[in-house]
């Protein structure tokens, strides 16, 4: 009999199965390299531990860790996204979290421009955030922004997430998909 299949027998079957996804917990030993993203048309840098961005992201992990221009430096660019958009994908990145905003939901903010305001820019972000999260493949992260945005209720008051969304999606994108549901739900 192999020690393995020893240790099997002898080892409860709870153990072994934390022992098997022991190995899949993040630890930050050797965290130190940093990687630069560079944000929107200002040309932002911001820079997140390496292990992390690519823990989260084989397109991020493909990138760093190749010859592309992006291997090389260590910089990868985007520049049609946001710093709120990024902020949102960089709080993901450590915490597989997205913070919701207070609860504000632009159909109920009518009486007070101040909030619909906010509420209607903030939910921008998270449309933003939902389109990177399709370009770096990351369906839960998109999952995550999809629900703050149905949340928000964005359905008719915040054209700019619209248009955003309208401008950077496929034709069946599921973001529209969404933007048009609310908008037959708000109208009735």
């Amino acid at each position: 009999m192999s020690l393995s299949s020893t240790l099997e027998t002898e080892i409860p079957s709870s153990r072994r199965i934390f022992k098997a996804a022991s190995k899949d917990l993040l630890t930050f030993s050797g965290i130190g390299d940093l990687v630069t993203f560079i944000i929107g048309a200002d040309k932002v840098p911001i820079q997140v531990h390496k292990k992390m961005a690519c823990r989260y992201s084989h397109i991020l992990e493909t990138a760093f860790d190749s010859s592309f221009i992006e291997g090389r430096t260590q910089k990868y660019e985007l520049e049609s996204v946001t710093l709120s958009a990024f902020a949102l994908l960089a709080e993901w990145i450590y915490t597989q979290k997205i913070e919701r905003p207070p609860s504000m939901k632009c159909r109920k903010t009518t009486g007070d421009k101040s909030s619909h305001s906010i509420a209607c820019s903030t939910s921008t972000d998270y449309v933003a955030l939902w389109i990177l999260a399709e370009v770096l493949l990351k369906p839960r992260l998109q999952n995550l922004a999809i629900d703050v945005i149905a949340d928000i209720g964005t359905a008719v008051a915040n054209k700019d997430g619209i248009i955003l969304a309208y401008e950077e999606t496929a034709h069946n994108s599921l973001l529209r998909e969404i933007f048009v549901s609310q908008a037959t739900w708000t109208s009735r």
